[in-house]
């Protein structure tokens, strides 16, 4: 599968194994994420910005790039927004926060 925005091939979204390069996704489409102190992270790339809600950067930065892969694939945000506080509270409950 091709991104509907550049044509890179899309990643693979598999975090079980470990194997999923999300800071490649990341990079690919420019996106950044900033600290906004106590109130966590934002998520920032040419289609705009959106607070990522976890003090975790690592946590911040994989759901970031979760979005991004979700909204390439055709997504609506709304949706990919949802999806995205879903992996932070999977995340988050892994690591007993």
């Amino acid at each position: 599968m091709k991104c509907k925005e550049c044509g890179h091939p899309t990643h693979k979204l598999d975090d079980f194994t470990g194997t999923w390069d999300y800071e490649a996704v990341l990079l690919e489409h420019e996106v950044t994420v900033e600290t906004l102190g106590k109130r966590g992270y934002q998520l920032c790339w040419k289609q705009g910005f959106m607070h990522v809600p976890t003090d975790n950067e690592v946590h911040a930065r994989k759901a970031a790039a979760l979005f991004v892969e979700l909204w390439l694939r055709g997504v609506s945000a709304s949706f990919a927004d949802k999806l995205m506080d879903g992996y932070l509270s999977h995340l988050e409950a892994q690591n007993g926060d």
